[in-house]
């Protein structure tokens, strides 16, 4: 992973490593099926190290699954987790990148409106939504707008996820800020 991301980086080629933390060991596929799970993985487990390797690295990104990690965070997916994108992305990874979701149109988000998806995510520590249908996305764009303009706590996750992005943009000649 590390000797990947490096010739990227020298080819000026932005990287995601995904799908974090992992889908090996998951039962289904969140593209087309609702409670996708892993049983396994676990917060310090020896199979992120693809991802230790990536972030090391100086990936731009990590994706974030939409699976549920029972011994990580049984409560939620790790889209909407803070244990995965805070605790252990930001965390134990160190990693100061942009984190984006995995397709917040997938089969396996269905059970949340558009609008609660994205804000979800944006909550844990999230800073691009990936969403693959145009008419949840506006949606779900709207959503966090009005919630922004009335939380002031909101305002600033999605303030700090655009210096985030903006960084990015700067790094790869996309942007000059």
């Amino acid at each position: 992973m590390r000797a990947f991301v490096a010739g990227m980086n020298q080819a000026n080629v932005a990287t995601a490593v995904k799908h974090f933390p992992g889908l090996g060991l998951v039962e289904g596929n969140t593209d087309y099926e609702s409670d996708v799970v892993d049983s396994v993985t676990r917060r310090r487990d020896r199979m992120l190290g693809g991802f230790t390797g990536g972030a090391d690295a100086r990936a731009d990104m990590v994706m974030v699954s939409s699976a549920t990690y029972r011994k990580i965070d049984a409560n939620r997916r790790a889209t909407f987790s803070p244990e995965v994108l805070r605790t252990m992305i930001r965390g134990d990874l160190q990693f100061r990148g942009v984190i984006i979701s995995d397709d917040l149109a997938a089969q396996a988000m269905h059970d949340l409106s558009p609008g609660n998806r994205v804000l979800r995510f944006i909550e844990a520590g999230g800073d691009v939504a990936i969403i693959g249908d145009s008419r949840i996305a506006q949606t779900a764009a709207s959503a966090l707008i009005d919630e922004a303009r009335d939380d002031p706590s909101l305002a600033r996750l999605v303030a700090a996820s655009a210096v985030r992005v903006l960084k990015l943009k700067g790094r790869r000649g996309l942007a000059s800020c």
